[in-house]
């Protein structure tokens, strides 16, 4: 390297080196120096047996956080997405850095698209939904005929607005409705989030049933306190 007017290269001439896995024809980094964890996958698969869908984002006016926390709400599966719960919800901590939740559902809806998930796939599924690191989730939906597998990334716009790309994977044998399973989670996700424009974080006007929601709330604020967080 050669400096102008001087011999001696300053230590803060240098460029930052994020850690950087390609999987899948993307390309993942994590935000620090040494990463906390490995890349996520979803539980028990291998992701060489796998393929992804072309990512897509979708634009939201509230807070990132607020984006996460929905999947851990779990009073709106039943009130915005026609599911009906089927005993009660487990949440653990699968890993380091990770908080999930489990649940069973009965897809009771009259839509459309309801109407073709029962029909096509079944009408009960199993959901698994694991944020890592708070930002980084991964998503499982295990009906009777199929399985769905979405990973999403939340990115924070400003303080009022946040950015989610969400990439859909099908195992190899079933490249062929991989699509199909993209245009579904889609209208999925714009179906679930446009009900939470304008929602802000206000602890006042939570309840009890909103406990396992407030609770992933804390592990997050205290996640982010931790001098190993990414």
């Amino acid at each position: 390297m050669n400096i102008p007017g001087t011999r001696e290269i300053p230590e803060f001439a240098c460029q930052p080196v994020y850690p950087a896995v390609e999987r899948h024809g993307h390309i993942f980094f994590f935000n620090g120096p040494d990463p906390q964890f490995s890349l996520p996958f979803f539980p028990g698969e291998d992701p060489a047996n796998f393929v992804a869908g072309r990512a897509f984002a979708l634009r939201w006016e509230f807070p990132w956080y607020m984006i996460v926390a929905n999947g851990f709400d779990t009073q709106h599966f039943r009130a915005v997405h026609d599911r009906k719960m089927i005993g009660y919800e487990t949440v653990d901590a699968p890993a380091p850095f990770a908080r999930r939740i489990r649940f069973n559902a009965q897809i009771t809806g009259a839509s459309m698209r309801d109407r073709l998930l029962r029909a096509a796939v079944g009408e009960k599924v199993g959901i698994g939904i694991t944020s890592w690191g708070g930002p980084f989730v991964t998503v499982t939906g295990k009906f009777r005929r199929a399985t769905s597998y979405i990973l999403i990334a939340v990115q924070p716009l400003d303080a009022d607005h946040s950015l989610t790309e969400a990439i859909v994977h099908a195992p190899r044998g079933a490249v062929t409705g991989l699509w199909l399973r993209r245009l579904l989670t889609q209208m999925f996700m714009r179906d679930d989030f446009n009900h939470l424009a304008g929602i802000r974080y206000n602890p006042r006007t939570f309840i009890e049933a909103d406990r396992v929601m407030v609770e992933f709330l804390h592990w997050l604020a205290a996640l982010t306190q931790t001098k190993e967080t990414p």
